[in-house]
């Protein structure tokens, strides 16, 4: 037999939820999504002059297995609209990198796009996300953002587009599709 108590605290609580149709004030608010694509380029240098990536931790295994295991890297890197060191500057890639896979290179990432030029300047988009570094093409999740990415979600397809011969210095391609909601009252 049904318990009478618990329907009755379900059907009481319906009663409470604002559903979709619910207009607490007599304002109406418009909600509008939009989307942006851009591509961007990740000039990574792990050594030298312009050093932007950093190892600052590593377990006991990380020499022991090919693919790094428990390394993690700070990271600071210029950010470009073109694959060329000298491309238009669009802004940094902050955050931090851990090697997560005792099998294969495969970067867990917790980073921050942050754009100190163009329209966007002084907006942020947070990505995170593996991304197995062999792979042709990886695919990481926009989580967020700020300015102009207030609200923001999305993803980004991202590939090697040059290694030199010593992997000291890497470039790497973005492409960014990004929603955000504006609302209207």
């Amino acid at each position: 037999m049904e318990n009478p108590k618990l329907i009755f605290l379900f059907i009481s609580l319906l009663s409470i939820i604002p559903w979709p149709s619910q207009s607490s004030s007599n304002s109406t608010c418009l909600e509008t999504v939009n989307e942006i694509r851009f591509t961007y380029y990740v000039q990574d240098k792990t050594l030298g002059d312009g050093q932007s990536v950093y190892a600052v931790a590593r377990s006991i295994i990380t020499d022991q297995v090919p693919s790094g295991f428990g390394a993690v890297y700070v990271v600071d890197v210029l950010v470009t609209y073109g694959p060329e060191i000298t491309s238009k500057k669009l802004g940094r890639i902050q955050g931090v990198t851990v090697s997560s896979d005792l099998r294969e290179v495969a970067l867990e990432t917790i980073l921050n796009l942050v754009i100190t030029e163009g329209e966007w300047k002084g907006s942020t988009l947070s990505i995170f996300g593996r991304n197995p570094l062999y792979d042709e093409v990886r695919e990481v999740s926009i989580v967020g953002g700020t300015g102009a990415f207030n609200l923001a979600w999305g993803y980004a397809t991202t590939s090697t587009y040059y290694v030199n011969k010593y992997g000291t210095r890497a470039v790497y391609k973005y492409d960014v599709v990004v929603y955000n909601t504006t609302f209207a009252l």
